[in-house]
């Protein structure tokens, strides 16, 4: 569980140190960086707050039949031309392991470092801590009457996308993620004096997952 909790902060380390040594160019406003009587060039941070819609298909195989659909609204802040932040929640439904699952899940807070941030079209890679609980209910397995109604999962992601700004007020983007999960310490004993199979099928998850979205500006 450790490691769940120091990777992402590890990983976000060395994605904005990357991030801050690239070339001083990328970072300056379009007009000063055209103007021939300026001898300095002034920074413009450019913040634009918005709003992000976003359905995901995530699992072990992300278009198998035990993936999990969400839906995901998120608030959306590009805090300088090449970061933002998102802060959101998702709600997602299917299956696992057999059973039915439903999972409310959130990030506190999801990192976006953007490759090329002159681009109309532009690369980024995500970094998340990744947060929910999730419910099961009896599908292909019964849930046992022991098993507690909710359970809390702890991890981190980190994704791989691309943002396509359609105009001043709203972007398209596609993102590939990579996610790792555990359940947080506590249930797994009990669970697996009174039920071993349920207790190990859903003690966490690894998996992709593939999202396309709207960003609202």
């Amino acid at each position: 569980m450790r490691r769940l909790i120091l990777l992402p902060l590890v990983l976000s380390c060395l994605t904005l140190a990357t991030a801050a040594h690239a070339h001083d160019d990328d970072d300056y406003d379009d007009d000063d960086h055209g103007s021939s009587n300026n001898s300095a060039s002034k920074y413009k941070q450019k913040s634009e707050p918005g709003i992000a819609l976003d359905v995901s298909r995530f699992g072990p195989q992300a278009f198998s039949g035990a993936a999990m659909t969400g839906l995901s609204l998120a608030f959306h802040g590009r805090v300088g031309r090449r970061v933002a932040i998102d802060l959101g929640l998702e709600q997602a439904y299917g299956s696992s392991a057999g059973y039915r699952r439903y999972d409310i899940g959130w990030t506190l807070p999801k990192l976006f470092v953007y490759l090329n941030p002159k681009s109309k079209t532009q690369i980024f890679t995500s970094l998340a801590f990744d947060m929910r609980v999730s419910h099961f209910e009896s599908g292909d397995k019964e849930v046992p009457d022991v098993v507690p109604w909710g359970h809390f999962y702890l991890g981190t992601s980190a994704g791989l996308g691309v943002e396509h700004r359609m105009d001043k007020a709203t972007a398209l983007r596609l993102e590939v993620r990579g996610y790792l999960r555990g359940r947080t310490q506590g249930q797994a004993d009990a669970l697996a004096k009174v039920a071993p199979t349920f207790a190990q099928d859903i003690k966490g998850d690894r998996g992709i997952a593939v999202s396309l979205g709207m960003v609202f500006f």
